[in-house]
């Protein structure tokens, strides 16, 4: 899992450049909320949720502001959810 928080002192953060690249995900959603970016780039990304391609693994937010976001060579792929360990 990778988890991007803010520091919880009441101030809000902000990120100049968010890059996410060649990354694997499978066993649940995946999901870009509440990010104020300058620069946003989501590029050659293979997600997938569950065996089912009529739902989204992959959804970036109405929350999430940015100035500039590419969005390249990701592709969504029927995955089966992986099992409990």
């Amino acid at each position: 899992m990778l988890s991007i928080t803010s520091a919880s002192s009441g101030v809000h953060g902000k990120i100049d450049v968010l890059k996410l690249s060649n990354i694997y995900s499978k066993g649940g959603g995946c999901v870009i909320d509440r990010v104020k970016a300058g620069t946003m780039e989501v590029t050659l990304n293979e997600i997938g949720g569950d065996t089912n391609l009529s739902t989204k693994a992959f959804t970036v937010a109405t929350s999430v502001i940015y100035k500039s976001f590419t969005n390249e060579s990701n592709v969504e792929v029927s995955m089966a959810v992986p099992a409990a360990q």
